[in-house]
């Protein structure tokens, strides 16, 4: 069934698209700078700049709301963030009805998150008897959402098909306050006739409706898999089944964004019918795609692509995929080294100012600081070489399937992972001795943290130090900690709880390093 139902709805303008798609066209995509230069960069820098440039106001809570609205595409964890900020400022500003909006929107997203049940038992306490038109728009928008949203973290079930159920009753009640000649009509109609078992009036009503979603690429592309599903089991409409298939993945790749499920059904078709070059590049791109990292176009079944990606040609794409993918724990030990060498450089240029006499010591520290950090560095990319090594022998003497068994296993990546982080816990130290201390006079006296044995940081200290370093993005925390992100929101949750001060906790942490 077709995930994610109520971001369908949101009306993006875009190019339009023709009725028949060439795959010739999805190039510039996936061999070229077109999906980078797709995003809509300029649009989120302008409204990072009103949050910057602005106090709390109605400007600042709508720049938060549409950041959040554009990272839900691309990083679930900062769409929340964005959300809460725009919800707390909107209560603050006593804008009751826009923090209620948010507050229905936040709820209905929750089971993505891993808090289905939070979002639900908050949402049942939302009294709509006195809500205008609008806000019961927004009501039954959000009930259909946190419903659907529900319904597919649960296999075929009764919990399963209560919540389709609660869907459908949801959609019914939200398509009163739309005309039946409007396209989101149409749509909705359509998805409540899939829900219910009626796919072929679903399928019909969508291909009659497609040519007018041409400048909506959201609704366009989810309407073009549904179709391509329709006919995917269906050998003599194949044609129509490729059609729809290129249809909604160009649309996406117009729209800035990757989704995985798409891609990698596109590279198979295209692989199987010899087409192995573009095939194996859309299945690799659908692998390490990072817009989905967070599970709202997750693709979870990797088995029966890898094959294709493994056998595409003499440059062995799945080594590359692979090392891509441990190339960004590389990156992101970079990233540590060039942060903190940037904060001890700022750090020394002031203290040679005020005691020049400790000139000469802070300057030592830097260049030890330097040292440890690219030690830290040249350990994980020796630790890269070695699986290199690894990968290319055992696909030079044809043990491909062996290679995917250790690599689903998870040990190797494991023992790197270990190695990295008893490195980073003993350098971190060497460079932050007082990190501890510093931390803990943030936190409640009956709340203070310790280390492990052998001087290890726990998770939550990593956690912790990552942001006294100036990393406050949680899903690249849980890249370079390999946990998920519901972890760390629970563990920077956690932390939180620990402050003396909640609501200055984070900015705290992060000043940690700067007053070392």
């Amino acid at each position: 069934m077709i995930r994610w139902f109520i971001f369908l709805l949101i009306v993006v303008s875009a190019p339009a698209l023709g009725a028949r798609n060439s795959i010739v066209d999805i190039d510039p995509y996936i061999f070229g700078d077109s999906l980078l230069l797709s995003r809509n960069v300029r649009v989120v820098d302008s409204l990072k700049a009103i949050r910057n440039k602005t106090v709390p106001s109605v400007s600042s809570v709508m720049a938060a709301q549409e950041l959040g609205d554009y990272f839900l595409e691309h990083y679930t964890d900062s769409a929340f963030i964005y959300w809460n900020m725009a919800r707390d400022e909107a209560t603050a500003l006593g804008l009751d009805r826009e923090a209620m909006m948010l507050r229905m929107k936040i709820d209905g997203y929750m089971p993505f998150i891993g808090m289905g049940a939070e979002g639900f038992t908050d949402f049942t306490k939302i009294d709509k008897t006195d809500f205008d038109s609008e806000l019961k728009r927004a009501y039954f928008l959000a009930s259909c959402e946190l419903h659907y949203n529900l319904a597919i973290k649960y296999p075929d079930s009764h919990q399963k098909n209560r919540n389709i159920g609660k869907t459908v009753e949801a959609i019914d009640s939200l398509m009163l306050y739309y005309s039946p000649d409007v396209p989101v009509y149409r749509y909705l109609y359509a998805f409540r006739s899939l829900l219910t078992g009626n796919k072929s009036i679903a399928a019909a009503t969508l291909a009659e409706l497609l040519p007018e979603l041409r400048n909506r690429p959201a609704l366009y592309t989810r309407a073009s898999q549904i179709l391509a599903e329709f006919y995917q089991s269906n050998p003599n409409r194949r044609d129509d089944y490729m059609n729809y298939l290129i249809g909604a993945t160009l649309a996406s790749l117009r729209h800035g964004v990757i989704r995985p499920l798409l891609m990698a059904r596109l590279g198979r078709e295209l692989y199987l019918d010899g087409d192995r070059k573009r095939g194996a590049r859309c299945i690799y791109l659908a692998f390490s795609a990072n817009d989905a990292e967070r599970g709202i176009y997750q693709l979870s079944n990797t088995s029966e692509y890898a094959s294709m990606l493994a056998g595409s040609n003499n440059d062995s794409l799945i080594v590359r995929n692979i090392v891509s993918a441990a190339a960004f724990l590389v990156i992101a030990t970079l990233a540590i080294l060039l942060i903190v060498s940037l904060r001890n450089a700022k750090r020394q240029e002031i203290l040679m100012t005020e005691r020049i006499n400790d000139a000469e010591e802070r300057l030592k520290q830097l260049r030890s600081d330097r040292r440890t950090y690219l030690s830290l560095a040249f350990s994980t990319l020796e630790g890269l070489k070695e699986f290199n090594r690894y990968a290319h022998r055992k696909l030079t003497a044809g043990q491909a399937k062996d290679l995917f068994k250790d690599l689903e296993s998870g040990s190797f990546v494991q023992t790197q992972a270990d190695r990295f982080f008893e490195d980073f816990d003993a350098m971190f130290l060497k460079s932050e001795p007082h990190f501890l201390d510093s931390l803990n006079s943030l936190l409640r006296p009956d709340q203070k943290l310790e280390l492990m044995p052998g001087n290890r940081l726990s998770p939550e200290l990593r956690i912790a130090a990552l942001m006294s370093l100036g990393i406050s993005d949680s899903s690249r925390i849980a890249a370079v900690l390999g946990l998920s992100l519901n972890t760390v929101y629970t563990y920077r949750n956690r932390l939180k709880g620990r402050a003396s001060d909640r609501a200055e906790f984070e900015n705290q942490l992060m000043k940690i390093s700067d007053n070392a």
